[in-house]
């Protein structure tokens, strides 16, 4: 039993737990390495610039920012959007803008994505009407194309030079086959002592017909000319006509 006469200790507040059990559950945040995310934050390429200050806003929140009075957060937020931007072209024009703030940096960043997406839709349409001025035999561009008009001495159109021609270049590359094919047959030939002769040899053939025969995926057959020749033949009367024939 307890003494009466002692006092009841204070029972804890149900804040005071709260606080206690998370600082257990979530230990403080140390600033130095809040500040280290912070510093190493860098626009994404599908990332807006609303959007990636929002980002850096979320992240100054645990850096405590606002007990340093040499650098307000205002200030580290500015430039540290300026300096984690994906382009360079918007860091070079923000660089030169003078009372720049953390909302108004964003606007321009924003009015010159704008401006310059407006611009390249612009420039894409000249090339266009440009390219359909020349189609029409209007006035063109010439540095399209300087070969436009150049005629090709191995196939006889206009419109590029001899050594891109398409149809030189299948040749080309049939006679390097062709070249690889009778390579082989050569170290065939070597291995095994067979006789070749580069004329009588076919590469890629379907199919070859010599002496009666057709060689092809079937192997070796009669060819049907001669079996409709031996057909058609007149009767032998002596034996040795037979083996002549």
């Amino acid at each position: 039993m307890l003494d009466e006469g002692r006092k009841c200790s204070r029972q804890p507040h149900i804040h005071e737990i709260a606080a206690t059990a998370k600082s257990i559950i979530e230990p403080p945040r140390l600033e130095t390495q809040e500040r280290f995310r912070f510093s190493q934050r860098k626009q994404n390429i599908d990332e807006t610039p609303t959007e990636y200050m929002s980002a850096l806003r979320q992240l100054a929140l645990t850096c405590d920012f606002v007990a340093d009075a040499t650098a307000p957060e205002n200030r580290r937020l500015r430039d540290k959007f300026i300096f984690g931007l994906a382009s360079q072209n918007i860091q070079a024009d923000l660089l030169t803008r003078r009372d720049l703030d953390v909302k108004n940096v964003v606007t321009f960043t924003e009015r010159y994505i704008r401006t310059h997406k407006t611009a390249e839709i612009l420039q894409g349409k000249e090339i266009i009407n440009s390219l359909k001025q020349g189609s029409e035999g209007r006035e063109k561009k010439q540095w399209i194309c300087k070969f436009m008009d150049a005629k090709c001495y191995n196939c006889g159109l206009n419109g590029h030079k001899a050594k891109v021609c398409k149809k030189l270049s299948s040749k080309r590359e049939k006679n390097q086959l062709k070249q690889k094919n009778w390579t082989m047959a050569k170290t065939v030939k070597e291995e095994f002592g067979m006789r070749l002769c580069l004329k009588k040899c076919h590469f890629g053939a379907p199919s070859v017909n010599y002496l009666g025969h057709i060689i092809d995926k079937n192997r070796l057959h009669t060819a049907p000319d001669k079996v409709e020749a031996v057909k058609k033949a007149p009767n032998q009367k002596m034996s040795m006509n037979y083996d002549h024939f």
